[in-house]
């Protein structure tokens, strides 16, 4: 694009990201990264923070899902009309007089943002005139007015502000989150112009002999000290010896923002909002008198900036980062709730592997932190997307909600049997009929194990002549001459608690689309078997039928007391993946889980993982497991119900769970 002056504008989008909410070395890595960026550049560069309102556009396939999505889009419809939200887009811009320095210094730039870990593309052709017509320039036809108060620009009002002073004393990054996060539309631009050496220390020398000057004519009336003077020559010091031990490169800087309005009362009123906001960065402004309508073209790339400007250090300058809001929005994906601060709509994708290494949820909360409400929304947003599920559920918490999908409620022993010679080939379910006798048996020595598997095989070999499956009560026989002491546990089970579940073919129900399974009622010594056969049978049914699908392991925790049941959800967690699966693992208690090496690879291989409110012992266990933030421990620590931290690959923020009434009804009753 060429620019008013006669220069080419380049422009790259980024996604939105909130640096500040990364791991604490992430974030400092960040921070070095774009020091360098700004090391390392040649020409202007511009970056410019666009707030402007969310717009839901509403779609839907028909059918049971298209009422679901019509319910999801009349409610956010109504959450936006009474509580806008906006987005904060972040571009940057560079301008120069050569095409080919311009490609070369974009795509520098396009790297180094990648190292900090902040996705960005290149905008060219329509999308290019969409990104310039949004900030309110028509391109085709733009009529203005400049005023001192405010500048007409075609049919909408601006107003724009400009640095006057730095904050005084040092600061972290992140200084500029009050004016990011200011509630109105409006544009906020910072400009980043290299300077030479020499140029910088000349600035800086006539800084310091004025403000040396100032402080002499105070001692001679005897005036009281100004702290702004001594903290404005303390800083030039700072600055100069730090360009003289060649520490960082010095740089021009400028701060502009434009406040939008339709007419001047809305004008008003949103300029009040970005006023407040920037006194609040403790830095000083002005009022662009003249200046808003070359403010508005700043801040879109298309123009200088006002003003002279401030001189800081490559360092400095890297910590203005604009990047302070996340803004997770995968496209057709499970909208679950809301952004806690920006209130934008939360929409997690897990099988897009664009933005996820793999499928897995984790789900940690304390009870009655909304835990089983959020596994509810999950399951129903997979239904409206048509991804099968097995939810399998000790407390028989979710049975009404499946039943209302049209799923099929079981309960494990008496109606979900599982053969454990369906549990793989030949070799393979021989060693899981091994694994089951030693379960129940509460171990077995090395010739029992052998004489169980070499039972096993006549059994399968008997069943292959007559063409059916075998059965383990077809080992009984056998058992009672080679072991008999696990011929009679066997057949104790067989005969007794587990009859209906050992001895039958298994279940057809386990391959339908929405299946739910609750064990509340199993006998304490039942469940490691039953959990063994559980975790085998999932793994045979993400293995062999390889599509989407959830299998949700709630209160996890309970499962990882088994050495065999830890190495099968390790398996699962790992595995799932490559066969199209997810795995939703969940418990009141994370220590369950990292307290074993089997637990820590299940809870940190989960690409999504939503941590609710727990005690302070707990968060400690996140924040080892997940590097949290210290803002982030606190808030976990006082969360209240229903919100979560996301944590989504790179992308980080506190949400709030937020289904329609019809969710509600159905997860609820």
């Amino acid at each position: 694009m060429v620019t008013p002056d006669g220069l080419l504008l380049g422009v790259l989008l980024c996604e939105e990201v909130d640096l500040l909410a990364l791991e604490p070395w992430r974030r400092e890595a960040a921070v070095d990264a774009l020091e360098t960026l700004l090391c390392g550049i040649a020409t202007e560069l511009v970056l410019t923070v666009r707030a402007r309102r969310h717009r839901l556009e509403g779609e839907g396939p028909g059918g049971e899902a298209g009422a679901l999505t019509t319910a999801l889009d009349l409610h956010w419809r109504e959450r936006l009309a009474v509580t806008p939200t906006l987005h904060r887009r972040v571009a940057v811009s560079m301008r120069h007089h050569d095409v080919a320095d311009l490609e070369r210094e974009l795509g520098s730039v396009l790297i180094r943002l990648a190292a900090a870990g902040i996705p960005a593309h290149r905008l060219a052709g329509a999308d290019l005139r969409r990104h310039i017509s949004d900030g309110g320039l028509d391109l085709t036809r733009l009529a203005w007015i400049d005023q001192p108060q405010q500048a007409w620009i075609g049919e909408h009002v601006a107003r724009a502000a400009v640095l006057d002073r730095l904050p005084g004393g040092s600061v972290e990054a992140g200084w500029m989150a009050t004016l990011i996060h200011c509630p109105v539309e409006c544009d906020i631009a910072l400009h980043l112009i290299p300077t030479s050496g020499r140029l910088a220390t000349g600035l800086l020398s006539r800084r310091m002999r004025h403000l040396g000057a100032h402080q002499l004519l105070e001692a001679e009336r005897g005036l009281v000290p100004d702290a702004g003077v001594a903290t404005g020559l303390e800083a030039a010091r700072r600055l100069r010896d730090r360009l003289a031990r060649n520490a960082g490169r010095p740089l021009r800087l400028w701060l502009t923002a434009v406040a939008f309005g339709d007419d001047a009362d809305a004008l008003e009123m949103g300029w009040r909002q970005l006023r407040s906001s920037f006194s609040a960065t403790l830095g000083g402004y002005r009022p662009g008198h003249f200046e808003h309508l070359g403010s508005a073209l700043a801040t879109s790339g298309l123009g200088p900036p006002p003003g002279p400007g401030k001189l800081v250090d490559s360092r400095a300058a890297a910590s203005c980062i604009p990047w302070l809001q996340a803004c997770i929005d995968d496209p057709n994906g499970y909208r679950i709730g809301r952004m806690t601060e920006s209130g934008l709509p939360v929409s997690v994708a897990p099988f897009d592997e664009a933005h996820h290494a793999n499928a897995n949820i984790g789900i940690f909360a304390a009870s009655g932190q909304g835990k089983s409400f959020l596994i509810g929304g999950l399951v129903i947003e997979a239904r409206r997307h048509g991804v099968e599920a097995i939810v399998v559920d000790p407390e028989g918490e979710y049975r009404g909600l499946v039943e209302r999908l049209g799923g099929e409620w079981l309960d494990l022993v008496t109606e979900a049997a599982i053969n454990p010679f369906d549990l793989g080939e030949d070799a393979d379910a021989a060693a899981v009929v091994v694994d089951v006798c030693a379960v129940l048996c509460e171990g077995m020595s090395e010739l029992e194990r052998a004489a169980v598997e070499a039972a096993a095989r006549t059994a399968q070999a008997g069943a292959r002549a007559a063409g059916e499956r075998a059965r383990l009560r077809q080992c009984l026989d056998e058992l009672g001459r080679t072991a008999p002491r696990v011929s009679r546990v066997l057949r104790r089970f067989l005969d007794g608690g587990l009859a209906g579940f050992l001895d039958r073919p298994t279940a057809a129900a386990w391959t339908r689309p929405l299946v739910g399974v609750g064990h509340r009622e199993v006998r304490e010594e039942l469940v490691p078997v039953t959990t063994l056969l559980l975790g085998r049978l999932l793994w045979e049914l993400v293995r062999r039928a390889p599509r989407p699908r959830h299998i949700i392991l709630d209160e996890v925790g309970m499962l990882t007391s088994h050495p065999a049941l830890r190495l099968l959800l390790s398996q699962l967690a790992r595995r799932s993946r490559k066969h199209g699966s997810s795995l939703v693992v969940a418990t009141q208690n994370i220590q369950d889980l990292l307290s074993s090496e089997e637990g820590t690879v299940v809870a940190s291989n989960c690409s999504v993982v939503l941590c609710g409110g727990h005690r302070a012992v707990e968060v400690a266990a996140m924040d080892r497991a997940f590097g949290l933030t210290e803002d982030q421990r606190r808030r976990l620590e006082r969360a209240p119900r229903g919100e979560f931290l996301l944590v989504s690959g790179d992308r980080r923020g506190m949400i709030q769970v937020d289904l329609p009434e019809v969710y509600r009804a159905m997860i609820c009753g």
